[in-house]
């Protein structure tokens, strides 16, 4: 009992010197745990400044700004719009908190969400930061042919993904451009492309991306599909 006793007072020793110096910094969300599942957000992060000012969002695009709030007395976390509206969730209960380490807690809609995050000097990059850009098709696996080859003349060998989400395919010698739209699943590595002209509307796993390398997966009626791109 003395035990528990001295390790429940080391908690409130610990909770009580939360500071809002080691809140302020640039933090990546690395885990988002909610009613049993894990729909951790791709490059999740937010900025607290000094002053109390706010920025959100995933990899370079932000989607949020404002401010925040950590009486320390009360060892939670408040954000608001910019036009001052508070979040209508309500505050997050700071639940750990080191120079490099944060856990927020709260409930919403009748479910417990913890959101653990880290420290970081850069934003993380997205999906869709490193898809922008010009790609080249070099290999293309078709699971109804057998075999890898080449894009033939009838088929598209460039992309272009654009930052506001057009994107341009062009083709061989038989193939015009085609111009439509390109969207990531914010939560799983899927790339929909839709052409403006309502023709196609395909669904790309995305099986590795980095630098110099983007490979896309389609499966439709048991047949797949395995395009092999670099960047131009």
């Amino acid at each position: 009992m003395l035990r528990l006793t001295f390790l429940c007072s080391l908690l409130l020793i610990s909770i009580s010197t939360f500071s809002q110096a080691q809140i302020t910094g640039l933090w990546e969300v690395t885990l988002v745990e909610v009613g049993g599942q894990t729909p951790t957000p791709t490059a999740k992060w937010f900025d607290l400044k000094e002053g109390g000012q706010m920025l959100s969002g995933n990899g370079g695009v932000i989607n949020q700004w404002g401010s925040w709030q950590a009486p320390k007395e009360q060892q939670t976390l408040l954000f608001s719009q910019a036009s001052g509206e508070q979040d209508p969730a309500g505050p997050f209960t700071i639940t750990q908190l080191t120079t490099d380490q944060m856990t927020w807690k709260r409930n919403e809609e009748g479910m417990e969400v913890v959101i653990q995050l880290k420290k970081v000097n850069e934003l993380p990059l997205a999906t869709w930061d490193l898809l922008q850009g010009a790609w080249t098709v070099k290999e293309i696996y078709s699971s109804a042919e057998h075999q890898t080859r080449p894009p033939t003349a009838a088929e598209h060998n460039t992309y272009f993904f654009r930052w506001d989400h057009l994107y341009k395919a062009s083709g061989g010698n038989d193939k015009g451009d085609t111009w439509g739209v390109w969207q990531i699943h914010g939560h799983k590595a899927e790339l929909r492309m839709m052409s403006l002209d309502g023709q196609l509307n395909t669904l790309w796993t995305i099986e590795h991306l980095d630098d110099k390398k983007l490979w896309l997966n389609h499966k439709e009626n048991n047949q797949t599909s395995l395009l092999k791109l670099e960047r131009q």
